[in-house]
C-alpha cells in the first residue's frame, strides 16, 4: 500500500527514498534547523515589511511538534483567512474568481527592492493584530530564510494567485541556481503575472534545476519564452510532469512543445484551454510521430496528453490543416506507442474524419497487443 499523504503539508515520497534528508540528521540537529528556519522567516519578514505566510509558519510548527521538517511550502493570498488559520484547509489552489481586490484605502509597506504594483495582492497576516497595516506575502523572505538556516529539506513550492515582479523572480532563479536549491523538486506558480522577462530569467535556473515537476498554470506566456522554458527543460533528466493550462499559447508554440515532448524525459503534459489549433497541433504531433515510427530515434515518454479546448477544429487559420490531418498523426502515435496512458482532446470538436482516425488507431493498437488507455474526444 503506497504511503498516505501527511498532514501539515508534508510531501508524500516513494518507500526507501522517503524523508532521506531528515534520516541523515539526529532528532536535536533536526529540531535546530527547523526552528532556525522560523526564527530567520519572522525575522526576514520583519525586516523587509512583508507578511510571513500563516499557512507555512502554521505547518512548520505542526510538523515540528512530530519532531518532522515542512517540505512542502505553499504560498497563497489570505484575504479573508485571519493568521491562525484553521488546519483543514485543502493542498489545491483556491480559484482566482474568490480573490476580492483589497480595498484602495488599507495602508501597505513597500519592501526595500521589490517594488509592488498597484494591484498586487496583499496578505491577511498583519503587524500588530487585525487593526495593524497589511503586508504582502513575499517569496524572496522565504527564500531567504531558507538559505540563513541552510534549511535543505523542502521538495515543493507551491506559489498561488500571488503577484511575482522581476525582482520576486530574480530571488526565487538564484536560489535555484544555489547548490541547496538542488533539493527542491516540485514548482508550482500559478496566476503569477509574471512579466517576459521573468519568464526569461527563469528559464536560465531551469537549465540547472532538477525539477520533476512544473506547473505554470493561468500565466500568459509569449512564444519566444515557452521557447527558452522548453529548451532549458530539455536538459533536466528528471522532469515528469509539465503543466500550462490557460497560458495563452497560440499555434507557433507547437513545435517547441513537440522538441520538448521528444527530447525530454516528460511524461505528463496539461495543455488545457489554449490556442493551439489545428496548425500548433500538427506541429506538436508531427515530432511525436516520427519519433515513435523510427527505430533509430529515441521512443517519446509521453504518456498523458490533456488538450482539452485549444481550437482543434474546422474554423483555424489553415483550413489545409484541419482536425482530421491533426488526427492521422495522433493515430500515428497511438499505433506506435507502448506507454501511452491518456489522451484528452475534449471541447476541441475534431469532425466524423477525426473521429474515424481515432477509431482505426484504437483498433490496430488492439490488435498490435498494446495495453487500453484512456481516450477522450468531443467528435461534434
Amino acid at each position: 500500500m503506497p504511503p498516505k499523504k501527511k498532514k501539515g503539508g508534508a510531501v508524500s515520497r516513494k518507500k526507501g527514498s522517503k524523508d532521506a534528508a531528515q534520516a541523515t540528521l539526529d532528532k536535536d540537529s533536526l529540531i535546530r534547523i527547523c526552528r532556525n528556519f522560523l526564527k530567520a522567516y519572522t525575522q526576514r519578514c520583519q525586516t523587509v515589511r512583508s507578511a510571513p505566510s500563516p499557512r507555512v509558519t502554521r505547518d512548520a510548527k505542526t510538523l515540528l511538534e512530530e519532531d518532522k521538517a515542512l517540505e512542502k511550502f505553499i504560498l497563497e493570498p489570505c484575504l479573508s483567512v485571519p493568521a491562525a488559520a484553521s488546519t483543514d484547509q485543502k493542498d489545491t489552489p483556491p480559484p482566482s474568481k474568490q480573490l476580492a481586490k483589497p480595498a484602495a484605502s488599507y495602508p501597505m509597506a513597500v519592501p526595500v527592492g521589490v517594488p509592488m504594483s498597484a494591484n498586487s495582492r496583499i496578505a491577511s497576516a498583519t503587524e500588530g493584530g487585525a487593526t495593524g497595516r497589511r503586508y504582502p506575502i513575499l517569496v524572496q523572505t522565504l527564500v531567504e530564510a531558507w538559505c540563513n538556516a541552510n534549511y535543505k529539506f523542502m521538495r515543493a513550492l507551491h506559489v498561488w494567485h500571488l503577484e511575482l515582479p522581476d525582482e520576486e523572480i530574480v530571488s526565487l532563479a538564484l536560489f535555484m541556481e544555489s547548490p541547496l536549491g538542488t533539493n527542491l523538486v516540485h514548482l508550482e506558480i500559478i496566476n503569477g503575472n509574471i512579466s517576459p522577462w521573468g519568464f526569461s530569467r527563469l528559464a536560465k535556473s531551469l537549465k540547472t534545476c532538477h525539477l520533476t515537476n512544473l506547473h505554470l498554470d493561468y500565466n500568459s506566456i509569449p512564444v519566444d519564452c515557452l521557447a527558452n522554458i522548453c529548451i532549458a527543460l530539455q536538459k533536466d533528466a528528471a522532469l515528469q510532469v509539465l503543466s500550462l493550462k490557460s497560458c495563452h499559447l497560440i499555434a507557433s508554440c507547437g513545435e517547441a512543445l513537440g522538441t520538448l515532448a521528444v527530447l525530454s524525459s516528460l511524461r505528463e503534459l496539461y495543455l488545457d484551454n489554449n490556442l493551439l489549433e489545428c496548425e500548433g497541433a500538427t506541429e506538436l504531433f508531427k515530432l511525436i510521430a516520427a519519433f515513435c515510427e523510427n527505430p533509430t530515434f529515441p521512443k517519446p515518454r509521453l504518456a498523458k496528453l490533456c488538450m482539452q479546448n485549444n481550437a482543434i477544429d474546422e474554423n483555424g487559420k489553415l483550413v489545409s490543416l484541419g482536425p482530421e490531418v491533426c488526427m492521422q498523426l495522433v493515430k500515428r502515435w497511438i499505433v506506435n506507442s507502448s506507454d501511452l496512458i491518456e489522451i484528452d482532446f475534449d471541447r476541441n470538436y475534431i469532425g466524423d474524419g477525426g473521429g474515424k482516425e481515432i477509431m482505426e488507431a484504437m483498433l490496430q493498437r488492439k490488435e498490435a497487443g498494446l495495453a487500453d488507455f484512456r481516450m477522450t474526444v468531443t467528435p461534434r
